[in-house]
């Protein structure tokens, strides 16, 4: 992969930096790229609006409150 002009030129300044500064702009661009994903899977999501109708999601919810969010303290 041939480097681009703003790559050589990151290069060049992270060369004149400390280790310590290094490693923040390395932390910086980590959280960039995480912050990239999260939004291509927002869009992702986005697929599926309206894929359920009003008595679907009304069913699901039913079942999720009468099955999901009861508590049974003799279980454990």
């Amino acid at each position: 992969m041939k480097k681009t002009s703003a790559q050589i030129e990151i290069l060049q300044f992270l060369s004149m930096m400390e280790t310590s500064s290094r490693q923040k702009v390395l932390t910086f661009i980590k959280s960039l790229l995480k912050n990239q994903n999260k939004k291509k899977n927002h869009h992702a999501i986005l697929e599926y609006a309206g894929a359920f109708n009003g008595s679907d999601l009304d069913e699901m919810k039913s079942a999720i409150e009468n099955g999901c969010e009861r508590i049974y303290k003799d279980e454990w």
